[in-house]
């Protein structure tokens, strides 16, 4: 029995369009004021306010919890 390509590359054409037509039409309705969008707002107006010495050593700060004293002690200074 011989195998109708054309006709279940139509059914896969279909099916993919068909998939594509609902994926665009689920609408998501987000909040327009969340938690996470408040504590972003303020850190973004404590941040603005910081002077070049303050944020210096705010990144200086943040980039040893990231990576660690240790690890930021052995790179300082090796120009690599």
């Amino acid at each position: 029995m011989p195998v109708d390509l054309h006709a279940r590359y139509r059914t896969f054409m279909i099916v993919t369009v068909v998939r594509m037509n609902k994926q665009k039409t689920r609408k998501k309705e987000y909040p327009d004021i969340t938690v996470g969008s408040k504590l972003a707002a303020e850190a973004r107006k404590l941040a603005n306010s910081l002077t070049d010495e303050e944020r210096a050593e705010s990144l200086g700060e943040a980039k040893s919890l990231i990576y660690g004293r240790a690890r930021l002690k052995q790179t300082a200074g090796s120009g690599r």
